[in-house]
């Protein structure tokens, strides 16, 4: 449905456009994004802008919390250049343009993931399983199935880790030692000796602050 909004006073008919007549007040009037959208009063309107954008909208919302429609419309009312505000308008009606254009031809665009859980083991599992798709040496796999079940049954518990930089270790889908230092002549020696027991066996170390890794050079 076309709706007439009222900018600049006077009336412009944006396509698509869900808003209710623009609330730009007087000084804003000639920078408003409709009437920037619609160009020349005689010209045909070649843009239009979403709901969210009117001049005093979310005033009491933290920044954290801003979409980046919101949080772009902040920053057009901060700045004080009127020049550099009507090039920011301008700027935002032609990505808009744009957006619109790629819809069009490759669809809407998708939803946004949805949070991670807030436990941070469930998140963690999350992430092993992804993993453990993209892993193409059997052996990793079945170290990442290992620590997925620890996860699982408790055995591994992020919330009860003393130290940001303790690791857990395991070889061949096994837990051999929960959280601790690797820096250590545990790490240094124990391995040899499970690769000794369980020869086709691989080393996992569990490091949650980066991406965690098999060890090759014990296989």
């Amino acid at each position: 449905m076309d709706i007439a909004l009222r900018c600049d006073e006077s009336d412009v008919v944006v396509p698509g456009c869900s808003r209710t007549p623009c609330s730009c007040s007087s000084q804003e009037a000639s920078l408003c994004c409709h009437t920037l959208a619609r160009g020349p009063r005689s010209s045909t309107p070649q843009g239009h802008v979403p709901p969210h954008y009117t001049m005093a909208h979310a005033p009491h919302k933290n920044w954290r919390d801003l979409t980046q429609d919101e949080y772009f419309e902040r920053q057009v009312l901060a700045e004080p250049d009127p020049a550099r505000k009507r090039e920011m308008r301008e700027g935002q009606v032609e990505t808009l343009r744009l957006r619109a254009e790629n819809e069009k031809k490759f669809g809407p665009t998708p939803p946004p993931p949805p949070p991670p859980p807030a436990d941070p083991n469930q998140h963690r599992i999350q992430i092993l399983e992804a993993k453990e798709k993209r892993a193409t040496d059997p052996r990793v796999r079945n170290n990442i199935r290992g620590v997925i079940r620890d996860y699982q049954n408790g055995a591994l518990d992020l919330n009860k880790r003393r130290d940001p930089y303790h690791c857990a270790m395991y070889w061949d889908g096994v837990l051999m030692r929960g959280w601790a230092s690797v820096d250590d002549d545990y790490f240094a020696e124990e391995p040899y000796r499970w690769r000794v027991a369980v020869p086709g066996g691989k080393l996992w170390i569990e490091d949650v602050r980066s991406t965690s890794f098999p060890i090759s050079r014990f296989s």
